[in-house]
Order: structure tokens, then sequence, then C-alpha cells
């Protein structure tokens, strides 16, 4: 009997104390796992190199990613999210080629959304912006610098929004922050792929090395900082991470 509902954080599913490897997910899990990983406000995603608006609720993952992520065998996902469809918890819709699952009454089971949260979240972003500014700013904060700071990291700012379209599709962590330490890396690796072109290519060949994506060992994924350290960044160019995913 339903006598009311309560908050989880997201990402609590991946808590270390919960040991996956000798786990696979019940049906309540994976079910759990869908509400976490629905998109809480629209977005615009990147499928297949196709602009996609996604709604709240809504949610798009392969189903190779999904059997990996829960521990199942490809069949077994199928039958499961045909069977939350006939439930009406779930509606399926695959003309992208991959596809968007709506969660039914997502309003219902999570917190509804204000109407000031989409000025929130640019206030958010622009406060790390701001942030990212003073922090470039020489020591008295002219004007000269914060001119260079802008003139250098706009396209590091861009390079990391792509990169937070790109995670959330795939289920990678998303960089909240641009930091000086992230905006110096993102910088190089701009330049060695020649500006945000290249970057887009980039961010193609990381999605598409199922290892990075959580396909590996322990379902670990790559994350913003992991794939802009020069040490990383060239394997992942030269493919030296492909060998580590069978699928």
């Amino acid at each position: 009997m339903s006598i009311g509902w309560y908050a989880m954080h997201r990402g609590w599913m991946d808590d270390p104390f919960f040991d996956k490897k000798s786990t696979k997910y019940s049906e309540r899990e994976a079910w759990i796992w869908l509400v976490e990983h629905a998109l809480f406000k629209d977005h615009i995603v990147n499928i297949k190199e196709h602009p996609v608006a996604l709604k709240r609720g809504q949610m798009s993952y392969a189903l190779r990613y999904l059997a990996t992520a829960w521990g199942w065998e490809h069949a077994r996902v199928q039958r499961f999210l045909l069977r939350l469809q006939e439930w009406n918890k779930i509606k399926v819709n695959s003309d992208t080629g991959q596809n968007i699952i709506t969660i039914c009454n997502y309003d219902e089971i999570q917190f509804p959304l204000r109407q000031n949260d989409t000025e929130e979240e640019q206030a958010e972003k622009q406060e790390q912006y701001n942030e990212a500014t003073n922090n470039n700013k020489g020591k008295n904060g002219n004007n000269k610098n914060k001119s260079t700071f802008s003139s250098e990291n706009a396209e590091a700012w861009e390079a990391l929004k792509l990169y937070n379209h790109m995670a959330e599709q795939n289920g990678l962590s998303k960089a909240k922050k641009l930091t000086p330490g992230r905006a110096e890396n993102i910088n190089a690796r701009l330049n060695d792929l020649g500006g945000l072109d290249g970057w887009k290519q980039f961010l193609l060949q990381v999605e598409s090395t199922p290892f990075l994506c959580g396909d590996g060992p322990n379902f670990w994924c790559a994350n913003l900082d992991f794939i802009i350290r020069e040490e990383k960044f060239w394997p992942i160019i030269e493919g030296k991470y492909n060998k580590f995913a069978e699928i």
C-alpha cells in the first residue's frame, strides 16, 4: 500500500558499497535505473550525429548498453522493456535508429519541474563561467586579462558543453565546472584536434569505444578529466582502448 514517496540522490546505485561485480540487477533495480537516468528537463542530445530533442522523463540508450549496465543478456532486456510497455510504465520509440524510452507518468514519481528551473540552470552555468574568469584574472583583475580569458577559453567552454551532451547520451558523468586546469587541458586538445570540429569527431570516437562507456571491467566509465589528459588522449585517438571491450 502506497503512503507517499521519497527522493533518492542520482548516482546512489553506483555507491561502491554495493558490489556490482557479483550481482545482476533485479527487475526492481532495472526499473529504478530507468527512472534515475531519465532526463529531468527537456534537452537536445546528439544521436548518430543528429540533434534529437528529448523531453522530460525520456532517455536514449542502446539495448546493448542496458544489458551491460544491468548485467543481463540482450534478450532479457528486450523482454523486460516489452513487459514495461504492456503495463504502461514506459513507451519506446525507435524512429531515430536508437531506442527513445519515455517513463509514463514521470511527474508522479519525480519532483514537479519548477518554472524557474531553466533559469537556475543558466545561472549555474554563468556562475561557473564567472568563477573560471576570476581564477584567470591577474593579481589586479584588470580588463586586459579578462579579455584574454574570453578569447582563449570561449572554445573550451563550448567544448565542455559538447562533452556534456555526449556524456548524457552515453551514461557518463557530466562536468559541472570549467576549472582553470580543465580549460588548459581542453585548449591543448583543441589545438591538437584543430578546433571544435575535430573535438566533435573525437567525442564520436569516445562514445563509439565501448570500454570508455561502461562496457569494460566493473562497468567503469571515462569522464572529461580522463579523456583530456594528454597521456590518455593519444591512446584514445590511436584506438588502443578498443581491445579492452569484447562485444
